[in-house]
């Protein structure tokens, strides 16, 4: 999973995480100094997490992660979680909607950041 997109999880939540890639996924984001109520910010994921955005990242610019791919880091992590607690290709594979072959492809690769928390 993309440093950037671990450290918006756990500042801000998978759900209002996954609005900011929604949203902006693929491009740079600015976050300003102040949290507007007004600013786009603030109207796609709410003011008290546009505040803890600016709180962390004021004045900086965010590169995120395409929508898509975050979906996917989710995913992946998700599959690394169930695989690691004993669940066979099979299941992971089944659960998913995928076949084993692609499921061992996402498995052997490596996992970038913290993915426990996803």
């Amino acid at each position: 999973m993309q440093p950037v997109l671990i450290e918006l999880v756990d500042l801000l939540g998978i759900s209002d995480a996954l609005h900011l890639v929604r949203r902006w996924g693929g491009c740079n984001l600015y976050v300003p100094v102040i949290a507007d109520p007004t600013e786009p910010l603030a109207l796609v994921m709410g003011l008290e997490s546009a505040k803890r955005l600016v709180e962390r990242y004021a004045g900086q610019t965010l590169s995120l992660p395409l929508e898509r791919n975050a979906l996917l880091d989710f995913r992946d992590a998700a599959m690394r979680r169930e695989a690691a607690s004993g669940a066979s290709l099979r299941s992971i594979a089944q659960r998913y909607g995928l076949n084993r072959r692609t499921v061992r492809k996402r498995l052997a690769r490596p996992a970038v950041g913290v993915e426990g928390g996803a």
